[in-house]
């Protein structure tokens, strides 16, 4: 016999109402990797869910469906995006191939992450379309696993990390709630039923965490004046486990750093024939590390113009990707 779950009801009515709100006839795509695109399903103005429907203002919605380059569809989620100008109806092109390559957005606002059952899974918010923080739940190594009289708990924080320049700045955790588990005797009539923070889902079986590798870049400076047309653009490979149902269960297991290079990159590039163009580009090192949760990397560079007294510019910049997005 099936094991059920006290949500399978639930989900199959959330799911069946997102399909009836879901504006098909408007679905676009976005590619996000070589090997997986994006359908991009815009919600209907009239669709709510139990994360907007006490807002005063309303989000953008949509329904994401990851399909790889065999057709299979991987995964879905909903993506709300809370913008800062209240005017803004549709999103710019490639806002999502943005979102989970480079963790960047061209218009100010939030993206929030939710599961199918609208179970919220991770926030970023972008000003000047850098990040400027992230939300996710995160649980504490020393009350992970809790036991309380006949059932384990764990202790759930909702963490924000703050940025300034892509560098992490503050991090603070507030409290939310607990996950209980009551365990069912052997041969008992009974089903396993999770207690989860208001506001979340609970239940199903557990995926088994992908073993992925992806690259990504980011960059570091950009000069488009006169005649110079360059960019400085750091790449990088991320290994580590994607877990297709709980992406806050995603582990970075390693970065390494590839090469430096650019648009009309060259280590000595003249763009004029006037010799006061010429340039010397100098990657001086890149150093990377990485945690279970983030992925960091920082590009340190210097360009000279041989014939420009004292002409010298330092362009190092850092970068963090998260594990819950980086492994969509």
């Amino acid at each position: 016999m099936s094991k059920k779950t006290a949500t399978t009801p639930r989900l199959n009515g959330r799911i069946d109402k997102l399909i009836s709100f879901a504006n098909f006839q408007a679905m676009y795509v976005e590619q996000l990797n070589d090997r997986e695109k994006l359908l991009i399903v815009p919600m209907r103005e009239s669709y709510e869910n139990i994360h907007t429907n006490s807002k005063a203002t309303k989000p953008l919605q949509y329904l994401l469906i990851t399909q790889n380059d065999k057709g299979q569809i991987r995964r879905s989620d909903i993506m709300l995006f809370y913008p800062k100008d209240a005017t803004l109806k549709v999103l710019p092109k490639n806002s999502f191939h943005d979102f989970f390559y480079f963790e960047q957005v061209s218009v100010d606002g939030t993206m929030a992450m939710l599961s199918l059952d609208e179970r919220f899974r991770y926030e970023m918010k972008f000003e000047e379309g850098e990040k400027v923080s992230f939300k996710n739940w995160q649980t504490k190594d020393d009350d992970l696993t809790v036991s309380r009289t006949g059932s384990n708990c764990t202790y759930w924080y909702l963490v924000t990390t703050y940025y300034e320049n892509n560098v992490i700045v503050n991090q603070t955790w507030e409290y939310i709630g607990e996950t209980c588990v009551n365990p069912c005797s052997e041969g008992s009539n009974c089903e396993t039923v999770d207690y989860l923070p208001e506001g979340e889902g609970g239940g199903g079986e557990p995926s088994i965490p992908v073993a992925v590798a992806v690259s990504r870049n980011f960059l570091v400076y950009a000069y488009h004046q006169g005649f110079e047309n360059w960019d400085i653009v750091s790449f990088h490979n991320i290994s580590g486990f994607r877990d297709d149902d709980q992406p806050a269960n995603n582990t970075i297991t390693s970065i390494n750093y590839v090469v430096t290079g650019g648009t009309d990159y060259n280590p000595a590039q003249c763009y004029e024939s006037t010799s006061s163009c010429h340039k010397v580009y100098q990657n001086v090192g890149t150093v990377v590390g990485n945690s279970p949760s983030t992925a960091t990397a920082t590009s340190n560079n210097i360009v000279t113009y041989p014939n420009r007294d004292n002409d010298v510019r330092v362009c190092n910049k850092s970068f963090i990707w998260q594990a819950e997005t980086v492994f969509q």
